[in-house]
């Protein structure tokens, strides 16, 4: 997998109590697009109301256990009019929040932000993102990553969001979880984006040195100038999708069903917040109204049909072969030929083949298969 010496060195897998997680939300609901926004791609999003997104993605972390919830959350134009409802329900979902009526925008206010924050806090859920949507069906696999990452010490980064992309990634190395038989994927890096988890420190680290030269950011990978900068990290990837961002990916061309643009599952109807959950279900054998793919789970019993619709989505942006086989290989099944046979239907699927990079490559792959498939070993 490549740099796993240097990355082995970083590692403490140590079981501890859960650590202490603080929520930082910091948002503008408009619908004035970011100047310069890169077009979403040819499929749009089911629901383009702000506040019901918002909603949806506070409802989805309503279950995760906050040590404490800070929100800085800003309403404009016809939204205005929501912003009673929204904090009605904040409050009912978060009782000891505090809410802002703005946006973080300057170093200066991250600055304080980050000084405000507990120092019996160990993990920040940063939000900079209204819509990334905490999709995953297990709320105790989030837990057990909570204790992975933490595991890490102090300079710690956690990759939760854009999950077709970050599990796309060259060079990650798989890493043992807390729990036996589990893993993560590591990778070094020196960027982050808007929705991820990090630890307190290495939060506080961003904001020592003022690098916007007074211009404005809202967010650490900042549309408007200068982004947060640090020295190369390891970053924890998890093995299975947790956010999930509400208008999808068409902005990196990924347009696969399995990882499409999701409804907003919370919806304000005469001032009352309307909540319908998601359909998790297949997705290749022909599955209707299905709006989530249902993913092998890492205990107990899997069909052939959750295997195959984690390799879509694994491989809905680009196709990672070493990666797929340590997803496939470290999901629990009853038969350990499963997660082969899924490999094998999946590739020949036209959103994974097409993220194949050459006509002689995949050439190569289909040549692998057939010799495979001639000495009868595929399955073995």
């Amino acid at each position: 997998m490549g740099h796993g010496s240097d990355l082995n060195q970083e590692i403490n897998l140590s079981v501890g109590s859960s650590p202490k997680l603080h929520l930082l939300f910091s948002v503008v609901l408009t619908n004035e697009p970011l100047p310069g926004a890169l077009s979403y791609g040819a499929i749009p999003s089911q629901n383009q109301n702000k506040v019901d997104q918002f909603l949806s993605v506070i409802d989805t972390i309503s279950k995760f256990h906050f040590y404490s919830v800070e929100l800085y959350l800003e309403f404009e134009g016809e939204y205005l009019e929501l912003r009673k409802v929204a904090y009605s329900r904040i409050y009912e979902l978060f009782p000891t929040a505090i809410i802002y009526s703005h946006r973080l925008e300057t170093f200066r206010a991250w600055k304080e932000a980050s000084e405000k924050i507990s120092k019996d806090v160990d993990l920040i859920l940063l939000k900079t993102n209204h819509d990334h949507a905490f999709v995953h069906e297990s709320y105790e696999d989030f837990a057990y990553f909570l204790q992975d990452l933490h595991s890490l010490g102090p300079r710690s980064l956690g990759a939760i969001s854009h999950w077709p992309e970050m599990i796309g990634q060259q060079a990650l190395q798989p890493v043992p979880s807390i729990r036996p038989t589990h893993m993560n994927l590591l990778k070094k890096t020196n960027w982050t984006i808007g929705t991820c988890l990090v630890s307190r420190e290495f939060f506080e680290e961003w904001w020592q040195d003022d690098f916007t030269n007074g211009e404005r950011i809202t967010r650490p990978d900042n549309p408007f100038g200068a982004s947060v900068k640090f020295d190369s990290v390891a970053m924890l990837i998890p093995p299975r999708e947790f956010f999930r961002h509400l208008d999808g990916y068409g902005h990196v061309d990924l347009k696969s069903p399995s990882a499409a643009p999701l409804r907003a599952c919370c919806k304000i109807v005469n001032g009352e917040v309307i909540h319908k959950d998601w359909k998790y279900g297949r997705f290749y054998f022909g599955g209707r109204g299905n709006e989530i793919p249902a993913l092998p789970k890492t205990t107990g019993s899997n069909s052939l049909s959750s295997y195959i619709d984690l390799v879509l989505l694994a491989s809905s942006h680009q196709l990672n072969l070493s990666t797929l086989y340590v997803l496939l290989k470290n999901t629990s099944s009853p038969n350990h030929k499963l997660w082969r046979l899924a490999f094998l239907v999946a590739l020949t699927n036209v959103h994974v083949f097409s993220k194949l990079p050459r006509v002689i490559f995949r050439s190569y792959i289909l040549d692998s298969i057939r010799k495979m498939l001639k000495k009868g070993n595929l399955f073995s």
